[in-house]
């Protein structure tokens, strides 16, 4: 290292955001209208239940997450 300079060897500063030019891993969620939705695995687990429903050893990443109480409407809102 030149001149003080810290070398990381991860370029990306936030490790759960995807790198330029990589695809971030991805989280199903179903409605309770059987809408499904795709949400960056990063923004999913901020949700404690998402988190706890996917943190159990006998559910596979690829199952879509149930949200018996939630719309699509009111997950496709901005």
């Amino acid at each position: 290292m030149a001149n003080g300079e810290n070398q990381n060897p991860n370029p990306n500063p936030n490790p759960s955001e995807a790198t330029p030019g990589t695809t971030a891993k991805m989280i199903t969620l179903k409605t309770t209208n059987c809408e499904i939705f795709e949400v960056e695995e990063a923004v999913a687990m901020e949700f404690s239940t998402v988190k706890s429903f996917f943190e159990d050893d006998t559910v596979l990443a690829t199952t879509p997450m149930p949200l018996p109480n939630v719309s699509g409407s009111a997950l496709s809102q901005r």
